[in-house]
């Protein structure tokens, strides 16, 4: 069954924010969502980070990676890739 909610997050340099971010959202009392995870191509290890706290968590998840097209395209693509019947967009 598809998750009620899907948690679009991009990632471009944030290696100083992304665990907080993403501790933050998995974190939630409420479980029925899923996180698309949006690696824009950054060069720090901010999409290491995030695939580590992902893969230890019980969330589905998924990452998608391409080269850098900025904020707008990131969301849009992570949009495109999501199952959720709501979508919420969180930066990183």
């Amino acid at each position: 069954m598809a998750p009620l909610i899907s948690v679009i997050i991009p990632v471009y340099q944030v290696e100083h924010y992304i665990a907080n971010c993403l501790k933050s959202v998995l974190n939630q009392t409420f479980r029925d969502f899923e996180v698309v995870l949006v690696d824009d191509g950054t060069r720090d290890g901010s999409a290491k980070i995030a695939q580590a706290i992902l893969t230890d968590s019980d969330i589905e998840h998924r990452i998608i990676t391409q080269d850098n097209r900025g904020l707008s395209a990131a969301r849009n693509i992570g949009i495109k890739n999501s199952n959720g019947r709501w979508i919420v967009c969180v930066d990183s």
